[in-house]
């Protein structure tokens, strides 16, 4: 959803000449005010969780671009989301760059290798059981040419 420009002022109530009627306009006004804020600040907010969904890892400026927002404004959500854990995302602020992707838990990781390398070893040591198999069978020794 796109929102490039403000909407604050289109839907103000026009004032009444009598002053009771007048607060009752403005703070309607500013009731509109707040929320047109709080349903942008959604807005944006859903737009980041949707692109953190896409994309691993962007540059700050293509972020900014697609958000509608200014650089500054768009760090400053970012980081108002990781803040509050709605969000996980590493900013590179140097290169310009927002990682989205969490890096695997070192325990994980670990466990996965030793998972991959007992079945690698399970594989060489049916290939050699194969092998002596098709020696005998055939009578021919593994070891000559």
């Amino acid at each position: 959803m796109v929102w490039k420009q403000p909407v604050f002022g289109h839907h103000v109530p026009p004032l009444s000449p009598s002053a009771n009627e007048q607060t009752c306009a403005s703070s309607r006004s500013v009731l509109i005010r707040l929320t047109l804020c709080a349903c942008r600040l959604r807005v944006v907010e859903h737009n980041i969780l949707v692109i953190s969904k896409y994309y691993n890892r962007i540059s700050l400026q293509r972020l900014s671009t697609l958000l509608c927002l200014s650089r500054e404004d768009t760090e400053k959500h970012l980081s108002d989301m990781v803040v509050s854990g709605n969000l996980y995302a590493k900013v590179d602020r140097p290169a310009g760059i927002v990682r989205f992707e969490k890096l695997p838990n070192p325990d994980n990781l670990l466990n996965d290798w030793a998972g991959r390398i007992s079945k690698l070893l399970e594989l060489v040591e049916r290939s050699c059981q194969q092998i002596q198999k098709e020696s005998m069978v055939h009578k021919v020794p593994i070891g000559a040419s």
